[in-house]
């Protein structure tokens, strides 16, 4: 082998250079994934933290509310029921919902629920894109079941 490396000057890379180079490539990716753990670490301990202490800052408002309903529930004050809306459980809007299900169908039972909404109002309570809402009141338009006053929308009366 040294007669070829004065011959030919520079030596040919060996196997063992090829390991060597990967195992200091291994070695900082492992220094690399130790850095990114211990500032998960870190970042978790903050949160965790910040949760204690808001659980500091609630638990007496939260104790005094569950004596207050207790001293409720004793005097026999039961809690009441949810209002229903005029719409809910018509058997003509269930048909509706079976027809257009979807989007369409949930947009049917937000209105049901709170009358009137914008298109902002829908898009949030939706979790859905402006487009979105906007295809599904035109759908909905398109069907005789809606109506808009401004930038409001309604269901019409069945």
């Amino acid at each position: 082998m040294v007669d070829r490396l004065l011959t030919e000057g520079e030596p040919e890379e060996t196997d063992a250079d090829e390991l060597r180079r990967q195992i200091q490539n291994l070695e900082q990716d492992l220094e690399d994934a130790r850095a990114a753990t211990k500032r998960a670490r870190e970042q978790s301990a903050g949160a965790v933290r910040a949760l204690t202490n808001l659980r500091k800052m609630l638990e007496q408002p939260y104790r005094a509310m569950r004596a207050v309903f207790g001293e409720l529930e004793a005097a026999g004050i039961a809690s009441p029921a949810s209002p229903e809306s005029p719409g809910q459980g018509n058997p003509k809007w269930e048909s509706w919902k079976k027809r257009m299900p979807g989007k369409t169908a949930e947009f049917i039972d937000l209105l049901l629920t709170h009358e009137w909404m914008t298109a902002a109002q829908l898009k949030a309570a939706a979790h859905c894109s402006s487009d979105t809402v906007y295809q599904t009141i035109y759908k909905l338009n398109t069907a005789g079941l809606i109506r808009k006053d401004g930038g409001r929308f309604s269901l019409k009366d069945l």
